[in-house]
């Protein structure tokens, strides 16, 4: 009997051992839901931008015991700011902003198809400490979505980073 029911515990525990962690996040005040593979954590702080002060909201998880992020952030930008003659000039302040954050540099930069929208997707080599980032933006009306996995070399490209990238979704567009 214990035997059977030892067997029964360590089968259960082998079984979560091999569950990957992933944390569905679901913000309709933000419109979107992602798929981050830890626990995410909720911030805001204002940060300077050619239209003005804004405030960033970023959803951040830790993973890998430091060595990779996986952030979505969001950007709300003061009403009627990007317009049609600026929507490149916001993508390019959005990136190039991001990339002296992190001390890096544009590798790639691309368009990058979200359902109708036509967004961003950039990859950023950062000197030190090294790494690397995925980037993909998109905009919608006043507001910057930008969805990152970042970590050492070759996050950027990993299958944990493109699962959470490819997870990304507009819940009202």
């Amino acid at each position: 009997m214990w035997s059977i029911r030892a067997a029964l515990v360590a089968l259960v525990c082998v079984l979560i051992a091999g569950t990957a962690y992933a944390e569905a996040v679901s913000a309709p005040a933000w419109k979107f839901s992602a798929t981050f593979p830890c626990q995410s954590q909720i911030s805001t702080q204002t940060v300077d931008t050619a239209a003005g002060k804004i405030a960033v909201t970023q959803y951040v998880c830790d993973a890998d015991d430091g060595n990779a992020a996986f952030i979505v952030a969001i950007n709300d930008y003061p009403s009627g700011s990007v317009t049609e003659a600026n929507v490149n000039s916001v993508y390019s302040g959005g990136v190039n902003g991001f990339a002296e954050g992190v001390k890096g540099t544009i590798r790639n930069s691309t368009d990058f198809a979200l359902g109708s929208i036509t967004g961003r997707e950039t990859i950023i080599d950062i000197g030190e400490p090294k790494g690397a980032a995925r980037v993909r933006a998109f905009l919608v009306g006043d507001r910057l979505y930008q969805v990152v996995a970042i970590g050492v070399p070759g996050t950027e490209n990993s299958k944990a980073a493109l699962d959470f990238l490819d997870s990304f979704n507009l819940t009202t567009p």
